[in-house]
């Protein structure tokens, strides 16, 4: 039995936001951070962030993917920042972890991405 429509969104209108325009925007935004936060946090969050969004694909939970390629990227700014800035420890440590925040979300696309199409592509035929 169907009622009237909804003038609410569905929710699955939030999913379905094509990944050709997130990444972009993403891009965008890692380099205003490095510009205008910490060149070195989001250096250190991208090579520390990295290669788990390369080994995505490997992880069975997807959860557990993201959170580690967020976690590391965080960590990556705020370790990178902290040892090879310059101003205060403090605001160091946190411009760091801002930068390794955003640059962990925008590589949490990327996982999205890279942990969906390893599960959705067909197998090689025989």
């Amino acid at each position: 039995m169907s009622g009237p429509p909804s003038n609410r969104a569905s929710p699955g209108f939030w999913f379905a936001i094509d990944a050709r325009l997130v990444l972009p925007i993403g891009v965008l935004v890692v380099g205003l951070t490095a510009w205008l936060v910490s060149v070195l946090g989001v250096a250190g969050a991208l090579i520390a962030g990295a290669p788990i969004l390369l080994l995505s694909p490997r992880f069975r939970s997807f959860f557990r993917a993201v959170y580690m390629v967020v976690t590391c990227a965080v960590v990556g700014g705020f370790v990178s920042a902290l040892f090879f800035g310059t101003g205060s420890s403090v605001v160091r440590a946190v411009l760091g972890a801002l930068a390794g925040f955003v640059v962990g979300v925008t590589l949490a696309m990327g996982t999205m991405i890279r942990w969906h199409l390893a599960r959705t592509r067909p197998g090689p035929s025989a």
